[in-house]
């Protein structure tokens, strides 16, 4: 069986209810893609038994933004997938509102081309868009769709602009009427999961600026309607939403000069297994009667910084969640493979034993050293259907209470400007004791740490 990886980045709209078989789709700024037999106005592409149609003459030019991908025997599962940009005047619009593009559509491969388009008088706000978009396929009814923008502020503008590009696509999984959920896998990256029984999406908005989920009808008329943000930022984290109509906005905020250019892409991918990656990953410690307070450890990028001390035994714990229901086997389950410390609690290993507890699982970790990247990685982790081995990077810095990697007189400061104040969610890195309490034993503990820093 081909398959299909690394998918960049998260939007197509498509179909597939009776199909188990992954599909994996890769698009990039503005354009409407869908899933469907019947003929439209718009484009098409093909590749083997997939089809690529586009509806709207030209392009884009529907607030729905539909477009459809099927297979044979394959029902569309509708999905709206639109472009709008905002631009330094202050109007929004939807792509081909502003242009009439040039397309061409030839095989597998459509190319879309506007030229000094948008609202604002020549010298303003204007812009060239080139979007490339490439359909893939296997007889395993897998599929692929490839799409680059490359979005060009006019070299004959008079100043730096700001382009505000706000995509949205909308689903109806399993074409049943049953409400999709949106779920946010990681806010940073803008990557989540729509599901609906056994008909999952996968998508990512790659340097997304902004996000939301809401009614597919909602999304749409904010985009096109003047608005300037969708209501998250990346790195904050949505509540779950579903309706058998929503959908994702994704907002892409890029200042330009004259002549300059960004490049953006997405990725998506239709009912392929659900990743088996965690949802997030956090180093929890509970502080008194103040409560729990949680430090997030991303699984890529710098390892988060734990400021917390563990006591004489060096103590913490690790939870993770999962999207589903998981299971952990192994001998051990859980154990340290990079750094020191071990899988136990009071300076006593347990042997490697994790507690898991429907989509959550909790590693006690004991004799961990301060100062020190270590990785804990869980043996053979299951969803049911997949299973992987789950690593997890984690730095440990006492008194680093503004996660800089070194300790020094600004963490001082700062823990001494919150002394005597209730911990909060605000505050609690403050509390390095876990006590409960800012004060002047926490000051103390962070000016012995001085000088330290991780490697």
């Amino acid at each position: 069986m081909d398959t299909f990886e690394n998918p960049l980045d998260f939007n197509l709209l498509i179909v597939l209810p009776t199909m188990k078989t992954p599909i994996q789709f890769i698009v990039t700024c503005a354009l409407a893609i869908a899933c469907t037999t019947a003929a439209f106005a718009g484009g098409t592409i093909t590749n083997g038994t997939a089809t690529l149609q586009f509806v709207g003459t030209p392009i884009f030019n529907t607030s729905s933004g539909d477009a459809n991908l099927t297979f044979p025997s394959i029902a569309d599962q509708q999905s709206r997938y639109t472009w709008y940009v905002r631009t330094g005047v202050g109007t929004n619009s939807i792509f081909s509102a502003s242009n009439t593009p040039v397309e061409n559509y030839s095989g597998n491969t459509a190319t879309i081309t506007y030229s000094n388009a948008g609202p604002g008088p020549v010298g303003l706000s204007r812009y060239d868009a080139n979007f490339t978009i490439t359909l893939t396929s296997n007889a395993s009814g897998q599929a692929m769709v490839n799409t680059t923008l490359v979005f060009t502020a006019s070299a004959t503008n008079t100043s730096t602009q700001t382009f505000n590009l706000f995509h949205v696509i909308g689903f109806d999984l399993g074409a049943n009427g049953t409400a999709d959920t949106y779920h946010v896998v990681n806010s940073s990256a803008v990557s989540g999961s729509i599901t609906d029984g056994s008909n999952v999406v996968q998508f990512t908005g790659t340097n997304a600026d902004r996000y939301e989920f809401n009614l597919g009808t909602t999304l749409n008329s904010e985009a096109g309607s003047g608005l300037s943000f969708f209501a998250t930022a990346a790195g904050t984290t949505a509540s779950d939403f579903s309706s058998a109509a929503g959908g994702v906005g994704m907002q892409f905020t890029r200042t330009l000069a004259p002549g300059q250019s960004a490049t953006i892409t997405t990725s998506y991918a239709l009912n392929v297994p659900s990743p088996l990656a965690p949802s997030s990953v956090v180093s929890r410690k509970t502080h008194g009667a103040a409560g729990s307070f949680d430090i997030a450890m991303p699984l890529s990028g710098p390892t988060g910084v734990e400021c917390r001390s563990g006591g004489t035994t060096g103590d913490y714990q690790l939870v993770l969640t999962f999207p589903t229901t998981v299971s952990v086997t192994g001998n051990p389950q859980a154990q340290v493979t990079a750094g020191t410390g071990q899988i136990g609690t009071a300076g006593v290993s347990n042997g490697g034993a994790v507690t898991v507890n429907g989509a959550v699982v909790t590693v006690p970790l004991t004799n961990v050293a301060n100062e020190q990247n270590l990785t804990v990685t869980l043996g053979t982790v299951s969803n049911g259907t997949n299973t992987a081995a789950i690593s997890v990077p984690m730095g440990v810095l006492v008194g680093d209470t503004n996660a800089d990697r070194a300790v020094n007189s600004a963490d001082v400061g700062q823990t001494k400007s919150c002394t005597g104040t209730t911990v909060n969610a605000t505050n609690f890195r403050e509390d390095v004791t876990a006590e409960g309490s800012i004060n002047a034993g926490d000051v103390g503990l962070v000016k012995s740490k001085c000088g330290t820093a991780l490697p």
